[in-house]
């Protein structure tokens, strides 16, 4: 009788650890609630976010636009942003949690993260 209580209770906190996580990942999106974004620029024209270097945080904040937004039920998720060195549209990695743009001609590897918006 014990060892079904103890099993049903790891099966109970191993979703309990995929939920908490879930959520964890959830406040990480860069969705127009979490940067608090009026829903009227839906359309995804005109959003201006602050973007920083999460490589190099001693450099200053750059500001740069949203290009792609896509809506998941009535969240907005900004699914790529325009590099601000080298103007090339920078898709969201999901592992990361942040916009990874490659190394060219203007700069090394950069990798983005919003910091906020305007």
């Amino acid at each position: 009788m014990g060892k079904r209580l103890t099993e049903s209770f790891k099966l109970q906190m191993i979703a309990t650890r995929k939920k908490a996580k879930k959520a964890k990942v959830e406040k990480q999106r860069p969705t127009y609630k979490n940067l608090d974004i009026p829903y009227s620029k839906s359309s995804g024209e005109g959003v201006q976010v602050v973007v920083t270097d999460i490589m190099n945080i001693a450099e200053k904040e750059r500001l740069t636009k949203a290009i792609l937004v896509d809506a998941t039920g009535t969240t907005f998720i900004i699914k790529s942003i325009e590099c601000p060195f080298c103007h090339k549209e920078i898709p969201l990695s999901l592992k990361w949690q942040a916009y990874i743009c490659p190394k060219c001609e203007q700069h090394e590897k950069k990798i983005f993260e919003i910091s906020r918006s305007l």
